[in-house]
């Protein structure tokens, strides 16, 4: 359950939903297609979607395809706030025996943290640079020993709320380790281990 909610680019994937209308089963086939994930990934999604659609549901579900970055909320409320998109891919199914995972090498990430409200709210891995910051929205950077969960002064609290968990998240399962130490950080109280994992301070649109 770590990885439910966690989404790598170089990937495609497929999200089944099950609900009631009026006593009647209803389902929908989210197939979510990474920024960087192949052709071939794309196509191998779109038709494993139909398999799943033809032999469980006879044809009944509805298909959504669904664009990294252009989720509907429907999709992104699933998570309750824990939809993380990371960078890379995960060596998958759809891809050769020979392909490895595209993965981080230093153990540093940062995740930016936006949405309008607690159901369309997630992270989303940036290049981890100071420059990247932005004061009206959250951000998560985690390192090999610790988790800094920093508020942007003009964040509002669905952004805040959804950081703390995906903080809580990416500290006990980033790179599929844990043992790092949370830290609350605010926009201008940062730490000089913040500003040292980051490569340096930077200008980036700030709010006081």
């Amino acid at each position: 359950a770590a990885m439910n909610g966690q989404f790598f680019s170089g990937d495609s994937y497929i999200v089944q939903y099950e609900y009631e209308v009026n006593r009647k089963a209803q389902a929908i086939l989210f197939f979510w297609l990474g920024a960087s994930s192949t052709t071939d990934e794309k196509g191998a999604a779109a038709l494993q979607t139909k398999n799943i659609d033809d032999s469980k549901f006879r044809g009944q579900a509805s298909q959504i395809r669904v664009v990294q970055g252009k989720e509907p909320a429907t999709l992104r409320s699933l998570f309750k706030g824990n939809m993380i998109v990371h960078t890379g891919g995960l060596a998958s199914g759809f891809k050769n025996k020979n392909d490895v995972a595209s993965k981080d090498e230093d153990g540093i990430a940062l995740f930016h943290i936006r949405g309008t409200t607690a159901l369309n709210t997630c992270g989303v891995q940036v290049p981890e640079k100071a420059c990247e910051l932005n004061g009206e929205d959250c951000f998560v950077l985690v390192t090999p020993t610790e988790t800094f969960v920093w508020h942007g002064n003009a964040a509002n609290a669905d952004e805040i709320a959804t950081a703390s968990n995906i903080g809580n998240k990416l500290t006990d399962s980033y790179l599929g380790t844990g043992g790092r130490t949370l830290v609350d950080v605010s926009e201008g109280g940062e730490p000089d281990a913040f500003w040292a994992a980051l490569g340096g301070k930077a200008d980036y649109p700030a709010y006081s």
